[in-house]
């Protein structure tokens, strides 16, 4: 089967695991199980949502419909679901995701477990929960779109036309963009835009560049803990121990050599933290 842009995004999440856990399977398969049932559980609100809205409307379905939900009409019911507090019908009951602006930097933004607990992340674990419920509400499989800077998703477009077509924003509320729209987020970084930045990157690139924020993260919480004159040196702080993971996280990117693929391999690799199993 292919492999779902929500895979490997679990996988990588499988490396926060303890060694003894992961080596026994012990709670790996009960938490992995949590993130598919999240998924599926969002995915049923925004049908819900949906069949709610065709009926007050007196909307009939065609007949030769697959699925039943154009996607434009799933993008803007996804809305509900990207939000802040206060917008559309607040319902105190659902729950919803909005882009963690505070802490944007926390390793866990990019574990996807952990966003879907806490209903926060940054642009490319929001993009990647995006596309799964809308995979699982339609069956489209929307592009993860790797702006320089930024993550968006978009909408597949027509006929192979990559620049009329439709993009959204998990991070901004689930906000729809335009291409005009696309190239103001690279321009702010100072960018030349150029229409091949709104072309869709490979479920292996979106890993990639998961891993790669890790690493981020992770450095820079190791050189907080050097300019903190040693306050958790040998210490049981979990924050010492969280970054140690960043060295074996790089066997995983293509352009790093040696390149580890064997799970038990990269467990042996030099670079664990003894303390951190």
């Amino acid at each position: 089967p292919q492999t779902r842009i929500e895979d490997g995004a679990i996988a990588i999440e499988k490396f926060y695991e303890k060694h003894d856990t992961i080596m026994t399977a012990k709670c790996i398969h009960s938490w992995e199980a949590y993130v598919l049932h999240e998924l599926e559980q969002f995915a049923d609100i925004v049908k819900k949502r949906l069949d709610n809205t065709r009926s007050c409307v007196g909307d009939v379905l065609p007949e030769d419909s697959i699925t039943g939900y154009p996607i434009l009409e799933v993008i803007e019911v996804m809305k509900y679901l990207f939000r802040v507090p206060g917008q559309l019908d607040d319902d105190p009951t659902v729950p919803y995701f909005s882009g963690n602006v505070g802490d944007y930097y926390n390793h866990t933004n990019s574990l996807i477990k952990d966003c879907l607990e806490r209903k926060t992340g940054i642009p490319i674990t929001l993009a990647v929960i995006y596309a799964a419920i809308v995979r699982r509400v339609c069956g489209v499989q929307m592009d993860i779109i790797g702006l320089p800077g930024h993550i968006v998703v978009g909408v597949p477009p027509s006929g192979g036309d990559f620049i009329s077509r439709i993009f959204v924003d998990p991070f901004q509320e689930g906000r729809i963009l335009n291409l005009a729209d696309c190239q103001a987020i690279v321009e702010r970084y100072n960018i030349t835009f150029n229409d091949d930045m709104v072309r869709p990157i490979s479920n292996e690139q979106v890993w990639q560049r998961i891993i790669r924020n890790l690493i981020h993260s992770h450095s820079q919480q190791a050189l907080a803990d050097d300019n903190d004159n040693g306050h958790y040196y040998g210490s049981e702080s979990s924050t010492q121990h969280e970054w140690k993971i960043a060295i074996p996280l790089r066997f995983l990117l293509s352009d790093y050599a040696p390149r580890i693929t064997n799970f038990r391999e990269l467990v042996a690799a030099p670079g664990w933290c003894p303390q951190f199993f």
